[in-house]
Order: structure tokens, then sequence, then C-alpha cells
């Protein structure tokens, strides 16, 4: 098996396959040098257990349970605890199913718009609710990967490869013959292509239809900040989200409508973070934006199902997998969904 693509969802498929693999059976990793522009670098690393989507949310707990119960991943990850509120728009249908699940979450406190207004909170319609989570934080889905690399290295029937050169398939229900710079052909029974926000293209270039896949820009600015800095938030009722970065700094961010964008070409929209920095002072105006420091922009793959899993390519013939479609949200997922996807993989 070869797991093509070392972003955060591919390096932990290839670590999870390598674990718990069977003895006839050999993983390779195909690994780029990582690009500034993949989500897994540029993701802000927000990790909780509640998400609105019950299958994401399913996801997302098992990951941060994983996360909290093993020291070693913690200290690969970087983790740091720091709470999280999440803010629901219950005049939505989807919202207010997704905070009924979460009243019946451990581990979360169900919070209404006075509680809110105690946190700083200032402007918020009088249906929204808020999950609020202790134990969520963030990570460093890069470190992370990092990590998963290193220790997928060291491990028996497991083998690193440089960055693809070609895939093709020399008969058709014949095995793939994946070619990688600097090592050769190598012949592979299954293939899995983690490639983030670059798979779309290169289903395209090899005649595969994509139309359940797409990409989407991500966008936030790392503001100076006075004042009093709110836990790591999420709030639905104005698209606002951000978290504490290093002392006095503030990741602020609004989600972009940029779809079908190419992940090599892309470029900063001024007005997101114009928008992102006034809302902040609206919502919460006890934290005080100062200077902009740095805007990253970067693009992940979406699909259908709002989180990672694993699809075949049915029009490739057999033997070819997705495990792209991170839709934004693979650092709270990757644990779970990598599982899951070695499970499958190894079980046919």
């Amino acid at each position: 098996m070869c797991v093509v693509g070392a972003g955060l969802a591919g390096a932990a498929l290839a670590w999870r396959l390598a674990g718990a693999r069977s003895a006839d059976v050999e993983i390779c990793l195909a690994v780029d040098s990582p690009d500034p522009r993949d989500a897994s670098r540029a993701s802000g690393g927000l990790v909780r257990a509640f998400e609105i989507d019950p299958w994401h949310r399913g996801n997302a707990e098992r990951s941060l349970a994983e996360l909290l119960s093993d020291p070693l991943l913690r200290k690969w990850a970087g983790y740091r605890r720091a709470g999280s509120t999440y803010i629901l728009d219950t005049g939505r249908p989807g919202h207010r199913a997704a905070l009924a699940a979460a009243r019946a979450m451990s581990g979360v406190r169900v919070a209404g718009a006075a509680d809110l207004a105690a946190d700083g909170w200032r402007g918020l319609p009088e249906h929204a609710f808020a999950v609020c989570e202790p134990d969520a934080g963030y990570l460093s889905p890069h470190d992370l990967r990092t990590a998963l690399i290193t220790d997928f290295a060291a491990r028996r029937g497991a083998t690193l490869l440089g960055p693809v050169a070609g895939l093709e398939r020399t008969r058709s229900g014949g095995p793939w013959r994946v070619r990688t710079v600097g090592d050769g052909p190598r012949e592979c029974d299954v293939v899995v292509l983690a490639t983030g926000a670059w798979t779309p293209a290169l289903l395209r270039r090899h005649g595969w239809e994509t139309a359940e896949l797409t990409t989407k820009a991500i966008q936030y600015t790392q503001v100076r900040v006075a004042g009093r800095r709110p836990t790591p938030f999420v709030d639905e009722t104005s698209g606002l989200y951000g978290r504490p970065d290093e002392d006095g700094v503030m990741l602020l961010g609004v989600p972009t409508e940029s779809w079908g964008v190419d992940p090599d070409r892309l470029h900063a929209e001024p007005g997101l973070t114009d928008r992102a920095v006034r809302l902040a002072a609206e919502r919460l105006p006890e934290l005080l934006p100062g200077d902009r420091l740095r805007t990253v922009v970067a693009a992940d793959c979406y699909g259908e199902r709002a989180g990672l899993a694993l699809e075949p390519v049915a029009a490739a013939g057999g033997g070819m997998f997705t495990f792209s479609a991170g839709s934004g949200g693979s650092a709270k997922t990757a644990l779970a969904a990598s599982a899951q996807a070695a499970h499958d993989l190894l079980r046919g």
C-alpha cells in the first residue's frame, strides 16, 4: 500500500497502517517538501469534541479523547489546553439539533447569551447558545505530522519515499506503478491519495471524475491585541473565529467564499481581514485589536461529507482511494478518521 501525500491526514494514515499492518503488507509513504500553503502548515490547529455535523462530531470526540489520553501524542502535537467556545445560531434547524446533542456530551457546558455576556461577548442574538469545552485547545498539525513521519520511518515494513513523479497502471486490474523522485518505480496494490487541496487537479490530470471534491481558500490574520483575550472560539452567528497565539496576539478570521481555487495561486483578501477585525471589535469590545502582523492564506480540499474519510476513486478501476477532504477540520478529526481508514484498508 502506498499513501501519497504527507500532510497530517496522510502521515496519520501511514502511521496507523504501519502500526497495525499484517506481516504480508508493506506500507510506503510518499513525502514531498512541506508546502507553506498546505493546510497542515497553515492551520490554526483548533481541536475540540463538539461539531455541528453528527458524523464529524463523532470523529472529533474520538480524536480529542485519544489525544488527551496519550502523553506522547500530546507532546508530538505541542498540544495546549485553552478551552473552546462554539457559539451556535439556534435559529437554524441544524444548530438546534446540535445543541440538543451537546447537552448530552460529557465534559461540556452549554451557555446562554447572558453567560456569554459575562465572558465579554456583546451583540449576540438572544437565541445564541455556546458549547463550552474546558479540555479543548489547539495543537500544531505541522509538528504532529513531522513526528508521525519520523516514527513511521522507524517501523519495520514501512518505507519512506520521495515526491511522486508519476502514477500509472500497466494493465487493467493490475498493480499501480508509483514513480518517485530518487527512488524509481514501485508497484502497489493500493494507492491512497492524501494530497489535500492538490487532489482534484491530480484526479483531473488522469481523467477521473472529481465532481464530489473541490477546493476552498482559508485565510486568517495574526493581530496584536490588548485587553481581555477570549478562549479559542467560533461564532456561527457572525462567522468570526479566533484563538490566542503568543502573548498579545490573536488569530482572527472569517470564512472565505473562494471555492475552486488553485492551491498554487493563492492571494490574500484584505477585505476579509477588515471584516474579521471589525467583528472582533463589535463582539468582543474588551479585546482591543492593534497592528496586523501577518495574513496566512492556504487551501484545503472539501467533499460532500464534512471531514476526512476514505473514498474509492471509482473511475480509476479499483485500488485507488482518496483521503483528502479534510474540509478545513483535519486537525480535529485526523486521529479518529485515520484509525477508521486504516482498519478498512487492512481488512479489505
